[in-house]
């Protein structure tokens, strides 16, 4: 298994958004690697670098459904029908989403305000 330190590094590149250097990373890192689990990391990081890399949103702000995908995720990997592969793929967006909210990106959008009524109201008449 790549070390955990591997992984934050190629994930806080991608937040950097300096992607070539995460995917030459990741092509030096995992390149001959026979673990199954290495294996679902790699693809969770290639994933992530296609995601945010192309053209289009490439906003790395999940906002409100930061805690939701949170969730899932740690579902997927306790379930009993998750694999090895299962295991290091989102185990590597679960990291992503815990360096995504140390960093501040999570959460930095404004959402649906709370409580309209404590909000002022400006009246153009």
């Amino acid at each position: 298994m790549v070390s955990k330190t591997v992984v934050e590094t190629c994930l806080t590149l991608i937040i950097e958004s300096k992607f070539s250097e995460a995917r030459e990373m990741v092509l030096q890192t995992f390149e001959n690697t026979t673990s199954e689990r290495t294996r679902g990391a790699r693809f969770a990081i290639e994933g992530i670098i296609s995601k945010f890399s192309g053209k289009g949103d490439q906003s790395l702000d999940l906002g409100h459904n930061a805690a939701r995908l949170r969730t899932v995720i740690n579902r997927k990997i306790s379930s009993v029908w998750s694999d090895d592969f299962d295991k290091g793929y989102f185990s590597v967006w679960k990291e992503f989403i815990k360096l995504l909210t140390k960093s501040g990106h999570i959460g930095t959008q404004k959402s649906v305000v709370k409580n309209p009524r404590k909000e002022e109201q400006h009246d153009e008449t």
